[in-house]
Formats: C-alpha cells, structure tokens, sequence
C-alpha cells in the first residue's frame, strides 16, 4: 500500500465524519479502512499490510496532512494515544518526532499518557522543545 494513500484516506475520513451533512456522513464509511488500519498500526495489531515505515513514523507524517488544529486533536486522541498506550511503545522515536515537528508535539498534547510514559521527563520535554 502506498504511503499517501492511506495518509489521504484517512484525513477524507476524518472530514466527512465530522462533516454536518448527513450524505457525507454516509460516505465517510468509505474510507473507515483507513482508521482502522492506522489503528492497527497504531496498537501493533496485525493488519496484514505492509508499510515503508513505522507507527511513529507514520503519525508523523499523519500530523504532517492533518488539515486543521482539531485534526492534531484527533490524531492525538486516536492513534498516537494507542501507540503510547500500547506495550511496545518506543519512547526514544516518539522523543525524536516531537523535537522534529511541532505538529507531532500538537498530536501530542491531547493524548491520556498512562503508566507507559513516565509523567516528569519524556513528557515534559515533548511539550517545551524548541522547534
């Protein structure tokens, strides 16, 4: 699967499930392959497609298209929250995406850290990296 069409797919999604339009809300299910498989991908789940990169690579470049500030929201809330929550979370690729991109480190800040990230340093320094 290529890359862009899945980042693609999955912003569509995102727009026509918030949309108000009740045909659009219709359509959005279209495109739920595309949540479900970041998702996937996200919590480490088997999903049977192959990628040219990582979960955290992969958020990245996520936060990169996402169209808006509440689409960071709901890339945050979503998928990085599960790769975070997940048990083989690596913190040291999480580390290098929030001081590459401002835009990861929005995706960052709505998600629930749990016991999986320590509370003072990782977390903090997410928050406070200079671009």
């Amino acid at each position: 699967m290529e890359l862009g069409q899945l980042i693609g797919a999955y912003w569509q999604h995102y727009q026509l499930r918030r949309s108000t339009g009740h045909r659009e809300r219709i359509c959005d299910t279209a495109y739920g392959w595309a949540n479900d498989l970041v998702d996937g991908i996200a919590t480490g789940t088997e999903t049977g497609i192959r990628l040219e990169v990582g979960p955290v690579e992969l958020m990245l470049r996520l936060a990169a298209h996402a169209p808006d500030d509440e689409a960071l929201a709901y890339l945050g809330a979503g998928p990085v929250q599960s790769y975070l929550s997940c048990g083989s979370t690596d913190l040291q690729a999480v580390d290098a995406a929030a001081r590459q991109s401002e835009r990861f480190r929005a995706a960052l800040g709505p998600a629930w850290l749990d016991d999986h990230v320590a509370p003072d340093a990782s977390r903090r320094r997410w928050f406070s990296l200079p671009v």
